[in-house]
Order: structure tokens, then C-alpha cells, then sequence
């Protein structure tokens, strides 16, 4: 299984509350997904919060949003600047890649 990690910073005018709340409407919005097994976000320090994305592939995080997503996406960037965007591959996944890469 795949991860998407990103990181956010709070915009100096944002409540955190608010931005707390758009973190978790984003991951309600990526759970409805076909193939992410889960979706939470943590705080990590005052002002950032994490989000991890488990996906069956990484395929999933480069699908064209959808309109619940999108809005959600948006709406925890007007609270928040978003500092790191990764994709964490599996071990698997990642030697699948490699091989691939070999030939």
C-alpha cells in the first residue's frame, strides 16, 4: 500500500479551528475514493498539520479530482499553505519500479 504525505502551514490570518476542520473535510472527500483505504491528518506542531493518504497505488493520487474534492482541496488551501506534497511507494511497488526501470 502507497502514501500520500503532505504537510501544511497556517496562514497567519487563519482560525485553526477552521483550518482543523478543512483537514478533515479533505479527508473525508479523499475516503471517497475508489482504492484509498484511509485518510487522517495530525498536528505536528501548532501551526502544521499532516495528512497521510493510504492508497492501493499511487495510481490513485494522480487521478483528476473530483468536485467534493477539489472544493475541499481548495478550501484548506485558503487556510493553509501547503509546504510538502510526497508519494510514498511501498517496498514492492518501488522494486516493481526499479525493474521496470532496467529494462
Amino acid at each position: 500500500m502507497d502514501v500520500g504525505y503532505s504537510s501544511w502551514e497556517r496562514r497567519d490570518s487563519a482560525n485553526r479551528n477552521e483550518m482543523g476542520m478543512a483537514a478533515l473535510a479533505y479527508c473525508r472527500a479523499v475516503k471517497e475514493l475508489d482504492g484509498v483505504g484511509d485518510a487522517r491528518f495530525y498536528w505536528p506542531g501548532i501551526d502544521t498539520l499532516a495528512i497521510l493518504v493510504h492508497v492501493e497505488s499511487s495510481d490513485v493520487l494522480y487521478r483528476t479530482p473530483t468536485p467534493s474534492l477539489a472544493r475541499a482541496t481548495f478550501g484548506l488551501a485558503d487556510l493553509a499553505l501547503q509546504t510538502t506534497n510526497q508519494v510514498w511507494l511501498d517496498a514492492p511497488t518501488g522494486a516493481k519500479l526499479y525493474e521496470a526501470s532496467q529494462r
